[in-house]
């Protein structure tokens, strides 16, 4: 486009003169052509000015990649966990009124995110806050199970007031090329439930008459995946036993102002309501005390604790716990800055439990899988006409060739929110 402006430019006139026709371009003025030519030269710059810059597309540049940053942005709160509603929306951020975890607090320490004893700790706020722990990698053949139950719990002058328990049940499955492409279960103990939620990816119903049992699609559970999420009913007023049975920790705290101090004991042992009777071992123990009002310049700890003056809390870390019926005790004093008077808080807890295979701590849910029977000779036989047989292996809406048999279950128990006052 340039090259044809400056010749349209040029050939217009050799600026602005007829030609003379007839004689040799030598012989023209010189002074003419001088004038001409810087004439033809003032006009091209003039148009190059007027002329805009060209637009560059932006191409792919090799080697390069386009680096965009994302933000993720919480789902807005949803309804109460229902079987149309199988899995909770992403839990709401917390509104500038309501009150942290005191562990989610700690958790967000930043002074001790570096050191190998907080790393626990700072797991602390996924407990704290409901979201549910990691299920284990399970690499056993066929299929396996599960079961973490968290257990919420709220205690007032050594007594529970309020327990909750809410779980997950997940699953994996190893098989040979030639495995079935699916595996009819049954949840255990399923009207203990009071809610439950499965993951309709690869779970569905049986039948509405048989609400207990479900099929699991094998082919998504080459890695462990949540297959339920549920809630135990609580039957506390009735005569079955209530959900304080599965709070193994017994929290007693006594506080104490004396003006700028403020002291506490805080006694913990066994829940004796507990269903468990022998000892019980809990591992990644975490005792927070809270305290409100005035700063505090220091904190006397009895064992040593760590205090977070700007957090307004002290914590004490126990890798393993063994309880028993005798009481054990931590003592705190806190001392107000500047004559200022601290005022009581709250204490929480964070644990984890791993029973043994048939204790009573949890809600006793498992999983048995449907296996067809390899004979139907006189085993089976011997089974049908056994009287003292247990009446649900038997159950009559089987075949003859069929039975219930338990999936193999990794269970462990933790806290959720679990704090005294």
């Amino acid at each position: 486009m340039l090259i044809n402006t400056i010749s349209g430019l040029v050939k217009s006139d050799d600026c602005g003169e007829p030609k003379n026709v007839g004689q040799h371009p030598d012989r023209l003025d010189p002074f003419k052509r001088s004038a001409s030519v810087k004439a033809a030269i003032t006009n091209v710059a003039s148009t190059l000015g007027k002329m805009s810059a060209p637009t560059r597309k932006m191409g792919t540049v090799r080697g390069r990649r386009d680096v965009r940053n994302t933000i993720y942005v919480p789902a807005p709160p949803g309804r109460d966990l229902t079987n149309e509603n199988p899995f909770p929306s992403s839990p709401p951020l917390l509104s500038q009124t309501s009150r942290p975890s005191a562990v989610a607090t700690l958790a967000s320490e930043a002074s001790i995110a570096a050191t190998s004893d907080t790393q626990s700790i700072r797991s602390a706020n996924s407990l704290s806050s409901l979201a549910h722990q990691k299920h284990p990698e399970m690499t056993g053949p066929g299929l396996h199970s599960s079961i973490i139950e968290t257990v919420t719990a709220s205690f007032e002058d050594g007594v529970v007031k309020s327990a909750k328990i809410s779980g997950e049940i997940a699953f994996s499955y190893h098989g040979d090329s030639d495995a079935p492409e699916s595996e009819s279960i049954r949840i255990n103990n399923f009207p203990n439930l009071e809610v439950i939620g499965p993951n309709r990816i690869f779970v569905h119903n049986v039948s509405p008459e048989q609400p207990d049992q479900f099929i699991l699609n094998l082919s998504h559970l080459n890695k462990t995946a949540t297959a339920f999420t549920y809630r135990v009913h609580d039957i506390a007023g009735s005569d079955a036993p209530s959900l304080a049975e599965h709070a193994p920790l017994l929290l007693r705290p006594a506080w104490k102002p004396q003006g700028d101090k403020l002291g506490l004991l805080l006694q913990y042992s066994l829940n004796p309501a507990a269903k468990v009777s022998g000892p019980v071992t809990l591992h990644n123990v975490v005792f927070v005390v809270t305290y409100e009002g005035a700063r505090a310049s220091g904190a006397q700890t009895k064992p040593s604790g760590t205090h977070l003056k700007e957090k307004q809390l002290v914590y004490w870390r126990l890798p393993e716990l063994t309880l028993t019926s005798e009481v054990h005790k931590i003592v705190c004093r806190i001392v107000g800055a500047e004559n200022g008077e601290p005022k009581p808080g709250h204490v929480e807890a964070r644990w984890e439990y791993t029973p043994a295979e048939g204790a009573a701590l949890g809600s006793g849910i498992s999983v048995s899988r449907l296996e067809e029977s390899k004979g139907k000779g006189k085993d089976v036989a011997a089974a049908e006409d056994d009287p003292f047989a247990d009446e649900e292996l038997n159950s009559p809406a089987l075949p003859a060739d069929q039975r219930w048999v338990d999936v193999p279950l990794v269970r462990k128990v933790v806290s959720g929110r679990y704090e005294a006052k």
